[in-house]
């Protein structure tokens, strides 16, 4: 009879009195195992009785991590990312007497962390990025709960031919072995990338009427890029170069450069001189002087009012001709009407005036007036005060 094997005893009528399983001295039979909740690092065990057996030891990648243990499960922390070893040992302290099984189990990596989403540096595409997990090979990627790429080396991915405006769910899963539960979860939009705008814009002009606009490309300039020049907002020309010879150049018109390229959306700059240019030649330079004189002329013509209108009034008071032909005047009226009113001076007041003939004195003839009778006394009369 093998070790191990059932038995039944049975009298000689046919009767059975007894039944059990045949066991060889010193041995016991091995534990059947079976696992669950395993995470990344940890899960619980379980097995069933063996027949003798006192006690358990439980032993994880070849080190006993607990002895005697009379219950039926354990939990089993510290498993390492990948592929674990663990042996159950079924022990009879009396005799001696062992038995053992083992199971593998892989266990998987933490779920990554931080997963991130850029967009509008290429047109129709995600770029996502994430922290890396430890003891983690290789990554896979979801895109709306479907798996999109496995395998991925390294922790960033581009999704790419995605429709611009749509929206799109992602997550990752890290793998060693085994998956590992999902990384957090996000959404991007993809969309066009914006051209940088053109830079180092510059106009000059010639004498015969022609000018020359010249630029740089944009930083990001992809291949295929193409400019469209504008004059006050009128486009005159598309060119692919960075200098185009405008033939009816303008130089108070505003210039405008614009670039665009296939699945970017464009960028546009304004000429450095949007009001005039300073030319090449002597023609255009004398044009343009003209032009700020005439734009300045307003407040030039201002300026001389305010500055120099009292200067030259004070200059003609100053002058002996404006103040005899002016000042005297004004002030000599203004003495003798003041003369006249301190004297009371009235016709119908006076009731005799006798007129002296006219007498020379010292070679000048002088003539007076002699009034004979006043209605009142010259004693009331307040001498004038200049």
């Amino acid at each position: 009879m093998a070790n191990n094997e059932p038995f039944t005893i049975e009298n000689s009528s046919g009767t059975v009195i007894a039944t059990g399983v045949f066991l060889m001295s010193g041995n016991l039979i091995p534990p059947s195992i079976s696992y669950s909740n395993m995470s990344n690092n940890s899960l619980s065990i379980a097995w069933n009785t063996v027949p003798n057996a006192t006690s358990y030891s439980i032993v994880l990648n070849g080190t006993t991590i607990a002895t005697n243990v009379t219950a039926l499960s354990y939990t089993v922390n510290g498993l390492k990312v990948g592929n674990n070893t663990i042996t159950i040992i079924a022990t009879n302290t009396s005799t001696g007497a062992t038995s053992q099984s083992s199971i593998n189990v892989s266990s998987p990596p933490a779920p990554p962390m931080n997963l991130s989403a850029s967009t509008g540096t290429v047109s129709g595409e995600v770029q996502l990025s994430w922290n890396s997990s430890p003891g983690a090979t290789s990554y896979n990627i979801y895109r709306n709960g479907v798996e999109v790429a496995s395998g991925v080396k390294g922790t960033s991915y581009t999704d790419v031919g995605l429709n611009n405006g749509n929206t799109y769910t992602y997550y990752v899963t890290a793998f060693a072995a085994s998956e590992s539960s999902p990384s957090n979860i996000i959404k991007a939009i993809p969309s066009a990338p914006v051209l940088s705008a053109p830079t180092n814009v510059n106009i000059t002009g010639s004498g015969s009427g022609t000018g020359t606009i010249t630029w740089t490309p944009p930083q990001n300039a992809p291949s295929g890029v193409s400019y469209t020049i504008y004059q006050n907002g009128v486009p005159v020309a598309t060119v692919t170069g960075t200098s185009y010879t405008i033939a009816n150049y303008n130089p108070n018109a505003t210039y405008t450069v614009s670039a665009s390229a296939p699945g970017y959306t464009s960028s546009q700059v304004v000429s450095q001189y949007s009001s005039f240019s300073f030319g090449a030649t002597p023609k255009d330079f004398v044009s343009t002087i003209f032009i700020i004189i005439e734009s300045l002329a307003g407040f030039i013509l201002l300026g001389i009012c305010i500055f120099f209108i009292p200067r030259l009034i004070d200059l003609l008071r100053e002058s002996n001709f404006l103040h005899t032909i002016f000042f005297d005047r004004i002030l000599s009226s203004k003495r003798t009407n003041e003369f006249e009113r301190n004297l009371g001076y009235e016709r119908n007041l006076v009731s005799d005036v006798e007129y002296k003939p006219t007498e020379t004195v010292d070679g000048e003839e002088i003539s007076s007036i002699e009034t004979s009778i006043y209605s009142h006394p010259i004693s009331n009369i307040t001498p004038y005060q200049e």
